[in-house]
């Protein structure tokens, strides 16, 4: 865990963004779950990749995965630019969690990417419904589930 833990980033998009009465909530592709399987931390190592820096600044944002459970939200980030859909939230250092303690849970795997000599290499293609039932079903009547 130690060797896998700090070399890995985790990238969310924002995909939604809500704002109500006393929050606004910043609804993300990625979960709690893929980065703190018990749901207990309240910071961390994070940057933010702004489509355009022009923005007000916002006293408060909840930054939410985007499962069902009340529990996603994972921290609330004070006086800082508003964040917009199609941002970046990169956490850092979660490799260790990422890589091996994510459930399949709404979503599938996702693509895994090494930065090397500059530039990004795919090392592994998000999963699909044929990645996920292979080992389920008997014989070779994948295809014949996948497709009906």
């Amino acid at each position: 865990m130690s060797l896998i833990g700090t070399p890995i980033d985790y990238v969310t998009t924002v995909i939604d963004v809500k704002d109500t009465n006393y929050n606004r909530f910043v609804i993300t592709d990625g979960t709690r779950t893929s980065i703190d399987p018990l749901m207990k931390k309240h910071k961390y190592f994070h940057r933010y990749n702004y489509k355009d820096k022009n923005r007000e600044i916002k006293k408060k944002q909840v930054i939410c995965g985007y499962t069902c459970m009340e529990n996603d939200r994972l921290y609330i980030e004070e006086n800082a630019l508003e964040l917009q859909e199609g941002d970046k939230i990169i956490y850092e250092k979660v490799g260790a969690y990422t890589m091996c303690l994510t459930p399949l849970f709404i979503k599938y795997f996702p693509d895994v990417y090494l930065f090397e000599n500059s530039k990004f290499i795919k090392v592994r293609n998000a999963w699909t419904p044929y990645q996920y039932i292979q080992n389920s079903i008997k014989g070779d009547s994948i295809n014949e589930h996948i497709n009906t």
